[in-house]
């Protein structure tokens, strides 16, 4: 159910992305039993406006269908210097000062970060205005030897590509140091991340199945195995009602 405040924000004026972004994080946060619905109340009433007037932009945010205490969220930045910047314009702004404590109430841990750069950067437009997001997106996370060369890496995301993994956008790992320490990011990593955008779920489901049929894509995923750390992790999520990124 949309809340009256959830519906004026929905109904304000949206927000463009369209210069977005540089500097990307990828946020998976783990949450309290029943803190998920809370902090994505705040985050569509409050967080979200509150943190693009700091001069970031919301990605999207999304719940994750296959773990119910997780939330994931997608912040960018114009570059690293802006991403300071603005981190610390929101983070001693009096809208965070004020709501801080019942956010931070919600969460168990917020560590699981990873700081990224566009190969293809996504395409995201306009904030959902008169109606809530709705789709399906898809966020595929390969990880690999910290001396695995970009070369390869982007070599991989074409190979994905071309075998039927189709994506709106894919990202590696920006190897700048953390400069917003106050927010830990995970360290020492070599990444791939490759977002897709579905209708339903049903039409990911379907799209799914097919690609596993595609010989081109068993041979691929064979070959993968022997080049990543783990098995790739694949988030399925729900877009909130004002996340930029939906199906």
């Amino acid at each position: 159910m949309v809340t009256a405040t959830l519906a004026a924000a929905l109904s304000a004026t949206p927000a463009r992305a369209d210069a977005c972004c540089a500097i990307v994080e990828l946020r998976q946060y783990e949450m309290k039993p029943g803190g998920r619905d809370v902090l994505i109340d705040m985050f569509d009433n409050i967080f979200v406006d509150a943190q693009e007037a700091a001069g970031n932009t919301i990605m999207g945010q999304f719940r994750d269908l296959d773990r119910p205490n997780r939330f994931v969220w997608l912040r960018g930045f114009k570059d690293m210097p802006s991403r300071a910047k603005s981190l610390d314009a929101f983070y001693t702004s009096a809208t965070w000062q004020m709501h801080r404590n019942a956010a931070n109430d919600t969460m168990i841990d917020v560590s699981d970060v990873l700081l990224l750069r566009p190969l293809k950067p996504l395409p995201v437009g306009m904030r959902p205005q008169d109606e809530a997001a709705t789709g399906l997106v898809e966020v595929a996370i390969y990880a690999f030897d910290p001396a695995t060369t970009h070369e390869t890496i982007t070599a991989i995301d074409d190979e994905l590509e071309t075998a039927g993994a189709h994506a709106v956008a894919s990202y590696v790992t920006e190897k700048s140091a953390n400069n917003y320490p106050r927010l830990p990011i995970r360290e020492n990593e070599r990444v791939l991340v490759r977002v897709a955008t579905f209708a339903s779920i049903d039409a990911y489901k379907t799209h799914r199945a097919k690609l596993e049929r595609e010989p081109q894509w068993q041979a691929l995923a064979q070959r993968l195995r022997t080049k990543l750390k783990s098995d790739p992790q694949i988030l399925r999520l729900a877009p909130t009602p004002r996340s930029l990124t939906h199906g």
